[in-house]
């Protein structure tokens, strides 16, 4: 479902009786993307098994981080479906980044700079505001312009879904911190 979360029973209901049928539908294309994205996550991390234990430690945890951010538990239920349908190039993007790892690890370390900045910053307000994600549609759209800005860093072969740099990730982040100013918890 896109849009307002139902917030009384006849709106639920409401919402219940629009989606009666396309459930089976919905969770077989949920399905496809799920499975289409873990194949190239399987490569990715058979990929790193053949580096050495110690070769890479940072940009592999900042993979692991990665990946851990896309399937940590009700993430998948939690996302909109317009980003999850982007989970197979996102994949193909840690692959890509995975491949070239030991030719291009000094471009990784910078970039890792440039998502670490991007990324804390959400990090540090999801602690003192569980479920911000949840509650905020512009912080939601924050954490999925990070895995775009992370498409055009690491593997801008495969192209962003939206237009994304530092300078609108800034600007986005104004607006979270308008968002957090006006709900406080």
């Amino acid at each position: 479902h896109e849009g307002p979360l139902p917030r009384s029973e006849e709106e639920f209901n409401a919402l219940l009786a629009a989606s009666k049928g396309r459930w089976v539908t919905k969770a077989q294309e949920l399905e496809r993307l799920i499975l289409t994205a873990l194949r190239p996550l399987a490569a990715a991390k058979a990929h790193l098994q053949r580096y050495g234990a110690n070769d890479y430690a940072d940009s592999r945890s900042d993979v692991d981080r990665q990946i851990d951010g896309l399937f940590a538990p009700g993430s998948l239920s939690l996302a909109p479906w317009i980003w999850l349908e982007q989970y197979p190039r996102y994949a193909k993007g840690i692959t890509y980044r995975v491949e070239r790892l030991s030719g291009l690890y000094a471009k990784d370390q910078k970039n890792m700079t440039l998502m670490a900045s991007a990324t804390d910053r959400l990090d540090e307000q999801l602690v003192g505001y569980p479920g911000l994600l949840v509650l905020s549609d512009v912080a939601s759209q924050y954490r999925w312009m990070l895995e775009e800005f992370r498409i055009s860093l690491f593997a801008q072969q495969l192209g962003t879904k939206i237009p994304v740099s530092v300078k609108r990730l800034d600007e986005q982040w104004q607006r979270v911190l308008g968002w957090l100013t006006a709900n406080p918890r």
